[in-house]
């Protein structure tokens, strides 16, 4: 069995193309900005790895806050199946949720599933499922 891997970030990928870490692409401003204002209190993103995740939704709502590094707007990142390239491994910042985010040294676009995703709360919503579910498997993982 496959498992599909979902990338939400940058538009314009097109099949065939690596995602790269912002420490080759010089990206100032990643997701851990959003991420922290979101809920997580300590982000351990790395700049040198580029994150996919299990759960297509996920990777929508990371789409959908996409920030235009020109305008600051918000929307139209692009949803893109991907598989990744070197090692995976768990997403430090959701060690109590395995299975559902990975990151790696880059990735390469499968398939573009959305050009342009819409910035809105529907799209946005996955984030507030997976902070909940997280604080839910943390405070488990505290008791056990």
């Amino acid at each position: 069995m496959t498992i599909r891997l979902w990338h939400g970030g940058a538009p314009g990928r097109l099949i065939g193309e690596f995602i790269l870490p912002p420490s080759i692409t010089g990206l100032e401003k990643t997701t851990a900005d959003d991420s922290r204002a979101g809920g997580f209190l300590s982000i351990a993103q790395r700049r040198d790895r580029v994150y996919v995740t299990t759960r297509r939704q996920l990777a929508v709502a990371f789409a959908a806050a996409w920030e235009n590094p020109t305008t600051g707007k918000a929307g139209g990142g692009g949803l893109y199946r991907v598989e990744l390239l070197g090692e995976a491994e768990p997403d430090e910042d959701l060690l109590s949720l395995p299975g559902l985010s990975f990151q790696a040294q880059r990735a390469k676009v499968l398939s573009v599933d959305k050009a342009a995703v819409k910035f809105n709360r529907e799209n946005l919503s996955a984030f507030q499922r997976v902070i909940r579910e997280h604080k839910v498997a943390e405070s488990k993982r505290v008791v056990d």
